[in-house]
């Protein structure tokens, strides 16, 4: 067989959580449809001059430092696990729901892609992928999109063992129709505030590959400061009720809030995405933020005689209440 120039319909992607950092795991599971993935990496190479030469003399090999970008649509969601940390085992009869929570240390993942080029191919396995931040965008006209940043250990390449893309059986692609977003308990463009145009929540988990003495390759990661990012644009048609956005962007109904008076009072919200799919057919992913810990901080609307009024707000939650995943696999992927 001939070598072959390939595109990326000749490739696949498939991972796992591994059972300790760099090592373990088989992967076998999709991360979600249409998935596009950008693979960096920096040898930190640094050339040595010495008396004697204007030219450099040595060029040497510093840290080993690896980036994966993984983007694709919605699909399954078991994934989340690597973003949170911890995935609870199935709850019901099926439709069966699994809740994922907050953990210090979130699980890394090992990924193989593979390419097929002809007499050898390209099949590549990187370890200790970690993962530092999580985007979710739900937009009008769009399907929902996920982007994964990453940062890995170490790869390995092979030239033979190439495989086919992993089906998502778990779940079909989820679209803009499938999500809605709930503020101060109350469904927006269902009276309050007004529709959603789009909505974007970004998990960041601030995470950092350790190194040591004796290995150009990362021994360890850490989890530093984690934060949850919403942005949200809406088409603005109510101003004069405690659950609209507008007035609660003050931190007051009509005026800024007053710093003598207290911390500033945060609203709840719920993101989801549902097919509302009855019995085994349902596939749901809801995100809550509690109240307590969920605030906006800024917000910019332009009036313009062109264009639909709209507002577009950007805050931040403390931390997360729940997130449960719903569909009908009964175990989910590594548990």
């Amino acid at each position: 067989m001939v070598q072959n120039y390939a595109s990326g319909w000749a490739t696949a992607i498939k991972y796992d959580f591994e059972t300790s950092f760099g090592t373990g795991g088989t992967p076998a599971y999709p991360f979600g449809w249409g998935t596009k993935v950008t693979a960096k990496k920096n040898n930190n190479l640094e050339r040595i001059y010495g008396l004697g030469s204007r030219n450099s003399q040595y060029t040497v090999a510093k840290k080993f430092e690896g980036n994966l970008t993984i983007e694709f649509v919605l699909g399954n969601a078991y994934w989340l696990r690597s973003v949170l940390g911890t995935q609870a085992a199935k709850e019901g009869a099926g439709p069966y729901t699994h809740a994922f929570s907050e953990a210090n240390i979130p699980p890394s993942l090992q990924i193989q892609i593979s390419t097929d080029q002809g007499s050898n191919d390209m099949v590549t396995t990187y370890t200790g992928v970690v993962v530092t931040s999580a985007k979710l965008t739900m937009a009008v006209g769009e399907a929902i999109k996920c982007t994964l940043e990453c940062l890995y250990k170490s790869e390995s390449t092979a030239t033979s063992g190439t495989f086919s893309a992993v089906a998502d059986t778990f779940c079909d692609p989820m679209i803009f129709a499938h999500g809605a977003v709930s503020y101060a308990g109350q469904t927006m463009g269902n009276t309050y505030s007004g529709l959603v145009q789009n909505c974007e929540l970004t998990v960041n988990n601030n995470a950092e590959m350790i190194y040591g003495l004796g290995s150009r390759t990362s021994q360890e990661r850490v989890n530093k400061l984690r934060a949850y990012d919403l942005r949200m644009t809406y088409a603005l048609v109510s101003v004069a009720n405690s659950a609209d956005v507008f007035p609660n962007v003050l931190g007051d109904t009509s005026a800024p809030y007053t710093p003598a008076a207290g911390n500033i009072t945060g609203v709840d919200v719920v993101l989801t995405i549902t097919n509302s799919g009855a019995t085994t057919a349902l596939r749901s992913l809801v995100w809550t933020f509690t109240a307590a810990s969920t605030f906006l901080n800024s917000s910019s609307i332009i009036f313009d005689v062109n264009e639909v009024i709209k507002d577009d707000v950007e805050g931040w939650a403390e931390s997360i209440s729940t997130l449960v995943y719903t569909d009908n696999t009964s175990t989910g992927i590594g548990t």
